[in-house]
């Protein structure tokens, strides 16, 4: 005979959530690079913490894109690495 799975309930999916989340730990990466505003270039360095290094560059990408009213093809990322 097969024995059919249980459907696991919502407080068991919850905790495989949190289980999941804690298992995962940001890591601190520093972001280089500069970006182009008329016809000045303005470098930059800045601290992200995220999961890896291509998340730390599209987060460096939005984070920049947002605040100084940049466009992707504006920002130009040379170096991503984990601080120490």
């Amino acid at each position: 005979m097969s024995e059919k799975k249980k459907k696991p309930t919502k407080e068991e999916k919850k905790e495989k959530v949190k289980k999941e989340k804690k298992e995962r730990k940001e890591k601190e990466f520093e972001v280089r690079g500069y970006f182009v505003k008329g016809e000045e270039k303005q470098g930059f360095s800045k601290k992200i913490k995220a999961f890896n290094e291509l998340l730390a560059a599209e987060y460096t990408l939005s984070l920049f894109g947002s605040k100084n009213k940049l466009r992707r093809s504006q920002i130009f990322i040379e170096e991503v690495k984990e601080a120490k």
